[in-house]
């Protein structure tokens, strides 16, 4: 939806975009409480159906929290369930 500015599950072309302008504006709150700072976010929404993307802008603060929170997720292959 955010490269082709259709929707995946119309088709509709019709998509508006609320960019994000602040870390307070268009945020999730909710995420500063697993430890992830503010992020932007942008939000496209299909006009006809009413679908809904959200997608986090990757600035260096958020990046830094990302590759962090990955390294500590890294597990080793023989640790998973058969």
């Amino acid at each position: 939806m955010k490269a082709s500015y259709h929707c995946p599950k119309c088709n509709s072309s019709r998509i508006v975009v609320a960019e994000a302008k602040s870390y307070q504006q268009h945020s999730i709150g909710a995420t500063n409480k697993w430890g992830m700072p503010s992020a932007m976010i942008d939000r496209y929404f299909c006009v006809d159906c009413g679908y809904t993307e959200e997608y986090a802008r990757l600035d260096k603060k958020f990046l830094k929290w990302a590759n962090e929170l990955l390294a500590k997720q890294q597990r080793n292959p023989d640790d998973d369930f058969v």
